[in-house]
């Protein structure tokens, strides 16, 4: 059963998509997102690193896809402050586990297993420190830092009731709906970020997050951690932390009049500590995740609604205790000045 139940749980988390440079909007406009995200697997990484092939309970599983849903509004306060409402990872919509067909429950596992749910709600501002327009003046190098809250989206979630769904499934009948939600938990969240200039149309960017999560009662985590924490006798599950760094060179250049062409290489670090139940820590459920992930976006100036469009590719370099998952992201951001 673990094995099954960490296909759900792992499966849902979908890398962050935002840029990440140490740049802010103008005061007075609105930046909108719309985020869709397609993501597969055909192995995992386990505790030692090494990749393997997608098993459930030992049946072989070829492939597993989702698609999830999200977006964002920004705006710009003045031209060194910017509030944000971020929610990427979105809502998973749909998830396909592609199982051996001469398994005597494929049909049932395809059917009913899914990871559907709703990420946290990111809320929080970025205050550009350093920059042309910040209070630090500079060309060649911006500085920005932001702070802000998440906060959890899966309001009705019952692990207790989702666990029964899914013993139940075994039997075919019923649905584990909504196993795959993310950590479900409050959390405080600070970013930081630095660019350096070298001309116009190349600048080079660090950027790091440090997310702390609030210990959460059990019965509104994920299965396996709502089942660890039952044998653990705990009332609450720790998550701790995430960290994520990340390095990116970036070109960008006018390739017609108001048109911008963008291009971005970013290599991302992404790493988690053991999970607690109440206090007692459980070993080897640690993470980590190493990507590449390539992006080319245009941004049209002179549209009555200025937009920008970017298509990113995530492809998994390595990995611990997570999916080597292919994340294949769109954006499209409008803007408003008001």
């Amino acid at each position: 059963m673990k094995k099954i139940i960490l296909v759900l749980v792992l499966l849902a988390l979908v890398m962050p998509a935002f840029a990440d440079e140490a740049t802010v909007l103008p005061a007075g406009v609105l930046r909108t997102y719309i985020v869709p995200v397609y993501s597969f697997a055909t192995q995992k990484y386990d505790a030692e690193g090494d990749a393997q092939d997608i098993s459930l309970e030992g049946i072989p599983v070829e492939k597993v896809t989702l698609f999830n849903l999200g977006g964002a509004i920004e705006y710009g306060v003045n031209d060194w402050i910017s509030a944000a409402v971020q929610w990427t990872p979105g809502q998973t919509f749909t998830t396909k586990f592609d199982i051996d067909s001469t398994v005597p429950i494929e049909s049932t596992i395809e059917e009913n297993l899914t990871a559907k749910g709703p990420a946290e709600v990111f809320v929080g501002a970025k205050f550009q420190i350093v920059g042309p327009k910040a209070p630090v003046k500079n060309e060649m190098f911006r500085i920005a830092a932001a702070t802000g809250v998440m906060v959890p989206a899966a309001f009705n979630y019952d692990a207790e009731q989702e666990l029964a769904n899914f013993i139940a499934l075994t039997g075919g009948s019923a649905t584990a709906t909504n196993a795959g939600v993310t950590k479900n938990a409050f959390g405080l969240g600070g970013r930081f970020y630095a660019d350096y200039v070298i001309n116009k149309m190349f600048f080079f960017n660090l950027y790091s997050q440090f997310k702390y999560f609030l210990p959460v009662a059990k019965e509104k985590t994920d299965i396996i951690n709502y089942k660890n924490a039952l044998l653990a006798g705990a009332k609450e599950v720790n998550y701790g932390y995430e960290l994520t760094l990340e390095a990116e060179p970036h070109f960008k250049t006018m390739v017609a009049d108001g048109v911008e062409l963008s291009v971005g290489v970013p290599v991302t670090y992404v790493m988690t500590p053991n999970v607690k139940y109440d206090d007692a820590e459980d070993a080897d459920t640690d993470t980590y995740s190493l990507y590449v992930k390539p992006s080319v976006s245009t941004f049209l100036m002179k549209l009555p609604l200025p937009m920008e469009l970017k298509l990113e590719y995530d492809y998994p370099l390595m990995g611990k205790n997570v999916f080597a998952r292919n994340n294949v992201v769109f954006q499209l951001k409008a803007y408003m000045k008001f």
